[in-house]
């Protein structure tokens, strides 16, 4: 049986993370079909921000920008979204910028991709090894999924792992 090899897109959220967008694509975008970002022009408190990557693409400062596409979500739509929400900040607010943002990346997704492709929502420290993407290219659909299975696992995983170290330091501090 000869198995169709699966695009596989990266979906991120992108805020102002040059630098480990720039290591996120050099170690993930040559295994890829493509990489979508949806850039937010404000930031999770409310203000208004840059769009740093479009900016730093137009100085072409950017590694495998051919593997890019992104969208920038307007302050504007950000404002009409989540206003309300914007006066008193906080997690809430966050939350709001953060799902029109995940809104656009699954909008450009669906324009792109087809049923049998891979998508990884991922934020932009997290990074797939070159090994894992290929297995998720080649796999066949039901390894894909128990692949896709150990990524989530591995992404709660390793944020549970930090907490934790985080209340080992603070426990002994105060000991």
């Amino acid at each position: 049986m000869v198995l169709q090899e699966v695009r596989v897109f990266s979906l991120l959220l992108f805020g102002f993370e040059l630098p480990m967008l720039r290591l996120h694509l050099l170690q993930t975008a040559p295994h890829l079909h493509a990489v979508l970002v949806a850039e937010a022009a404000m930031t999770f408190q409310g203000g208004s921000k840059p769009a740093h990557l479009t900016e730093a693409l137009a100085r072409g400062t950017v590694p495998m920008a051919h593997k890019l596409r992104v969208a920038v979500v307007s302050s504007e739509t950000l404002q009409r979204h989540c206003g309300a929400l914007l006066q008193t900040g906080g997690y809430r607010a966050a939350r709001c910028l953060e799902t029109h943002q995940r809104a656009r990346l699954f909008r450009m997704l669906f324009d792109a991709a087809s049923a049998d492709d891979v998508a990884l929502l991922c934020d932009v420290d997290e990074i797939a090894t070159p090994q894992t993407l290929w297995r998720l290219q080649h796999a066949p659909p039901d390894e894909r999924d128990h692949e896709a299975r150990a990524l989530r696992l591995r992404a709660v995983e390793l944020p549970q792992r930090e907490e934790a170290r985080r209340r080992d330091e603070k426990n002994e501090a105060h000991a």
